[in-house]
């Protein structure tokens, strides 16, 4: 059953919250004039998709947004929209009103009906079953251009606006075209319309290409997980866990073998000391070999120079003794003999004293070469020391490096032995996880085409399950098949009986024609001069088409809105400007009568009505009473503004 129940309207307010609750069957909105009955109406077709917000001042003064809790097939969704903001997305919430503030999915929809954009109308159509359906704008033309069915074009079967019940515009006569897209709509409710099963058997159609798809594909990939002798997705998927435990336990050994061997420094603390304090012998020995040699470089040459120092005064001293000073024997003057025995005080030719600042001082070249051969005898001694030296420290380097072999192999020999087997382990544990890192690869692989060929077996069904459905609807269809001529007949009839039961005066010739509109005492329903006539049959036209399309189980959305009921008939307050036929409480009767059998034709009819005054006995179906007294709460729908 593709029904739609009205649950809850909640108008969000500045300062709190303002909400009515809906039930099954007769839902009555009962109170005084200018309390907000009829625009809690006019709220839940604002969320529906209609253009403008209700402009009453209470609601420009307090509210802010409006949602409405609606159940669509057992689906309980909630429409959000904003007041006074009549662009802006609505968003749907596939929650109670009650359930916003868990988590939920919702959706943001056009509040307007526009190509290829989903809106509000179309996702309801869609819960219903009346989507994608082509109306031509001039239906007795076959090349006419077409529209979509609208959600809005649906509410004109379920709610009755006040200017509608009391007016003579019921069938949109000052619009053509609106009128002869009425028409049309009642033929989609009715299964006249031939879009319902074109469109169904182009669904069929396409559903039995894409199921022989499916299944080729799923034929396909199971002989290839045969071949490969795959196992099935429980057991890949058991085997992954395994898999993935096992590595846990591995990877939790890998940590523990890891703590070990870092421990293992502590085990061999001794080789290890003993160890270091070679390599700082060794250092120090070599430190000082170094030393060492670099003096011996610095020495060696100053031994040379010295040796160099020798031969040149040994030189000197020679060449005194081989080259002497000028010796005269006679005078250059007279050729006198001179005396030549030596005298180093006096000059050799005119012997007279010399002075002490001679140039030409005597040098004990003697003493020095004595001297610069006892410096370098030390030098020579500390050279063969220096040498001696190195030449101790080269054997106590090799002697150390090889006590640092033996003491590195003790090392090595300790650490292998005690580290070995938990390096052997390591190496193990590390090659099992890695193996089972590829595995678990492996079986990812496997369970993706186990799980394809799972979501394929799932698609499969599902559009199994959609061809039967679509199929039995076409059968049911076909056997619930009118012709044009028998509906309008049962129309007519039910209508006539309707105004017998709201004992509508002087009835007779009542009818509905091929158009779908009402005739009374052989007149036009526009006709008739009395404003209770209008009303009276303008509701029993609604409730007419709503009987017959719940009788037959056709496509009607569950639901009536109608509003000021009462408008031109009744005994109430009003009765000074109602005429004196319909001045009679029986047609009130009777009226009420029909309303409430209406509600009750199936268990998921609903109505909501307006009335000022409904009768005392309609009590248990008044839903929210507003008395437009401040003493009397509540005074208005927006019940705290009261001025």
């Amino acid at each position: 059953m593709n029904k739609i129940r009205i649950n809850k309207l909640v108008v969000k307010g500045v300062k709190k919250d303002y909400e009515v609750i809906f039930k099954n069957s007769l839902n009555i909105i009962a109170g005084e004039i200018s309390t907000g009955k009829s625009s809690i109406l006019e709220l839940i077709d604002y969320c529906f998709g209609k253009k403008d917000s209700p402009q009453y001042p209470e609601l420009l003064k307090k509210g802010t947004a409006v949602l409405l809790e609606i159940t669509v097939n057992s689906e309980v969704l909630t429409i959000q929209r904003q007041l006074f903001s009549p662009r802006l997305k609505e968003i749907v919430h596939f929650s109670a009103i009650s359930d916003l503030r868990n988590d939920h999915n919702t959706v943001e929809l056009s509040p307007f009906q526009k190509t290829n954009e989903e809106s509000i109308s179309s996702f309801i159509l869609s819960k219903i079953g009346l989507q994608e359906i082509r109306l031509k704008e001039a239906p007795t033309k076959d090349m006419s251009d077409v529209d979509l069915l609208s959600f809005r074009d649906v509410l004109w079967l379920c709610y009755l606006r006040h200017d509608r019940v009391g007016g003579i515009d019921l069938l949109f006569e000052k619009t053509p075209m609106k009128q002869h897209k009425l028409v049309q709509v009642v033929d989609v409710l009715f299964n006249l319309h031939s879009e319902i099963t074109v469109a169904l058997g182009k669904e069929l159609s396409f559903i039995e290409k894409e199921l022989q798809d499916k299944q080729r594909n799923e034929k396909t990939l199971l002989r290839f997980a045969e071949s490969q002798e795959i196992p099935t997705l429980e057991e890949l998927e058991k085997q992954k866990k395994n898999l993935l435990e096992e590595s846990i336990t591995k990877k939790s050994r890998l940590e523990e073998t890891d703590r070990i061997i870092s421990g293992s420094a502590e085990f061999a603390k001794d080789s290890q000391e003993k160890v270091l304090n070679l390599q700082k012998e060794l250092q120090e020995i070599r430190t000082k070999t170094r030393n060492d040699a670099k003096t011996l470089q610095r020495v060696v040459p100053l031994r040379a120079q010295y040796y160099e120092d020798i031969s040149k005064l040994e030189f000197l001293n020679q060449a005194k003794e081989i080259v002497n000073p000028i010796s005269l024997v006679l005078c250059p003057v007279c050729l006198s003999s001179l005396d030549t025995k030596e005298n180093v005080n006096l000059c050799p030719l005119c012997r007279k004293q010399l002075h002490q600042n001679s140039p030409d001082i005597s040098v004990n070249v003697s003493k020095e070469i004595g001297t610069i051969k006892r410096k370098l005898g030390e030098i020579d001694i500390y050279i063969q020391y220096l040498e001696k030296e190195i030449e101790s420290d080269l054997k106590n380097d090799k002697d150390m490096s090889e006590k640092l072999v033996v003491a590195g192999t003790e090392l090595d020999n300790t650490l292998k032995n005690f580290v070995s087997p938990y390096l052997s382990e390591r190496e193990d544990i590390v090659g099992i996880i890695s193996a089972n890192h590829n595995e678990i690869k492996h079986v990812d692989g496997f369970v993706k085409l186990r799980t394809d060929i799972q979501i394929i077996s799932e698609e499969i069904i599902r559009l199994k399950l959609r061809q039967n459905q679509i199929e039995t609807f076409l059968d049911q269809e076909r056997g619930k098949a009118l012709i044009r001529t028998e509906l309008i007949s049962a129309l007519s009839s039910t209508f006539g009986e309707q105004l017998k039961i709201v004992n509508f005066p002087k009835l007779s010739d009542a009818r509905i024609d091929e158009k779908l509109v009402p005739y009374v005492r052989g007149l036009r329903y526009n006709l008739l001069s009395s404003d209770g006539a209008i009303n009276l049959i303008s509701i029993c036209w609604l409730t007419t088409i709503f009987t017959q399309s719940v009788l037959r189980a056709m496509h009607h959305p569950g639901f009536l809105i109608i509003d000021s009921v009462q408008s031109g008939i009744g005994m109430g307050k009003q009765a000074k400007q109602v005429e004196t036929e319909f001045q009679d409480q029986k047609i009130v009767e009777g009226l009420y009568k029909l309303l409430k059998d209406v509600s009750e034709l199936d268990d998921y009819c609903q109505l909501i009505i307006v009335d000022n005054h409904p009768p005392d006995y309609m009590e248990d179906n008044v839903i929210v009473r507003f008395s437009r007294d401040p003493n009397k709460p509540p005074y208005g729908f927006i019940d705290d503004e009261t001025t």
